[in-house]
């Protein structure tokens, strides 16, 4: 039986979203489409910025600005159910075209622009992912997952209630906190992370990195550039290839690497293993760990804070080039009879410590400085850099 022209195209009309002559006011298209909570949109353009709207409707208001001429009804809508797709592969000026989309906070979204900013107002509850080929990332709260990049540009973003991972080949990353796992990486800029609630890693080829706290592991990198951590849960593994280190406390081993500056390590319950080829070492150590520490600087001091009540054992050595033996000195507040020993034939001023009866090795090494190996309580400041 054949169905009348008119049912097929209604049936039509209530399966997929069209755009109407009515839609297009002056050249900018406006359409409203009926959607419930947890839908699904996707935004796929060559070129212009796309901004969500978060809002507490039962509706999407599907809006362009900078589209004119037979321009703006080449935008393809189409609605299925719940999910709906916007496409736009035609011409215009990247600068002027803009997506405004307003829709149910509840909503999942996937967004891909090849020209123009990511911008998310408000507070999206849902899946946010996406990329742009050249453009800022601009995002409030999210409350689900989010997984975004850009090929050359900044990212902002408010508080994350789930895991995120963010990327950009050319530009600075700022985030509020994220309750999940996080993953950052830059190919140029700094790195700002107020809090994460499980792993972090973050990754940067030119830039400072600034991380509030960590309640996991953390992971974080950058090959030019300073890294100042407030606090990690777990163990931390911390490297730059040029630049200063400084973490307020852990609770688990650290290894902290520089090719060239100062690290600096307060409150500190695991193993260490510090390393810097040209700078000085501070480190401020709770217990001994459960394995051996090593704290290393080419040429500048080093300065050992340990717990009254510590049990370690210090094997500590400074290596003496064409300097007289007694131009650096190897002092201990924990045995302040022992004097350490000189090995004139290796150039080397070395002693061994066990302290409260010996325990986990700590090993300290440094060439043309002085070690100092002092009491927790004698410390005064902290050593945070101004």
């Amino acid at each position: 039986m054949k169905m009348p022209g008119k049912l097929i195209l209604f049936l039509l009309l209530c399966l997929f979203g069209t755009i109407s002559a009515g839609d297009i006011e002056q050249g900018e298209l406006k359409k409203t489409l009926k959607v419930g909570k947890n839908g699904f949109l996707e935004v796929y353009t060559t070129l212009g910025t796309i901004q969500i709207v978060p809002w507490d409707k039962n509706e999407m208001l599907i809006e362009t600005k900078g589209l004119y001429g037979d321009d703006a009804d080449k935008v393809k809508i189409t609605q299925t159910g719940n999910i709906v797709k916007v496409s736009y592969e035609q011409g215009g000026h990247p600068d002027e075209v803009n997506f405004i989309i307003s829709l149910p906070a509840q909503h999942n979204v996937t967004l891909s622009t090849s020209s123009g900013d990511i911008i998310v107002s408000g507070t999206l509850k849902g899946e946010l992912k996406g990329s742009t080929s050249g453009g800022d990332i601009k995002l409030g709260r999210v409350e689900g997952l989010v997984n975004l990049n850009t090929s050359g540009g900044d990212i902002t973003a408010g508080d994350i209630l789930s895991n995120a991972a963010f990327s950009t080949s050319g530009g600075d990353i700022s985030i509020g906190e994220v309750s999940g796992m996080a993953e950052v990486r830059t190919n140029g800029g700094d790195i700002k992370v107020k809090s994460v609630g499980e792993k972090l890693s973050a990754t940067t080829y030119g830039g400072d990195i600034q991380i509030g706290s960590i309640e996991g592991d953390g992971q974080i990198n950058t090959y030019g550039g300073d890294i100042h951590i407030e606090s990690v849960s777990g163990n931390a593994e911390v490297n730059t290839a040029g630049g200063d280190i400084y973490l307020s406390g852990a609770s688990g081993k650290v290894r902290a690497n520089t090719q060239g500056g100062d690290i600096t390590l307060n409150k500190i319950s695991g193993s260490v293993d510090a390393r810097t080829r040209s700078g000085s070492v501070i480190v401020e150590m709770l217990s001994a760990g459960k394995s051996r520490s090593t704290i290393l600087a080419s040429d500048g001091t080093v300065t050992l804070y340990l717990k009254e009540d510590i049990k370690a054992t210090i094997d500590a050595k400074i290596r003496m080039r064409g300097w007289k033996k007694n131009a650096f000195h190897l002092t201990s507040e924990f045995d302040a009879k022992k004097n350490a020993g000189v090995d004139e034939d290796n150039n080397e001023i070395k002693a061994t410590i066990p302290i409260n009866g010996g325990g986990e090795i700590i090993s300290i090494e440094t060439a043309n400085a002085d070690i100092e190996i002092r009491k927790l309580g004698s410390r005064n400041k902290p050593g945070k850099p101004e």
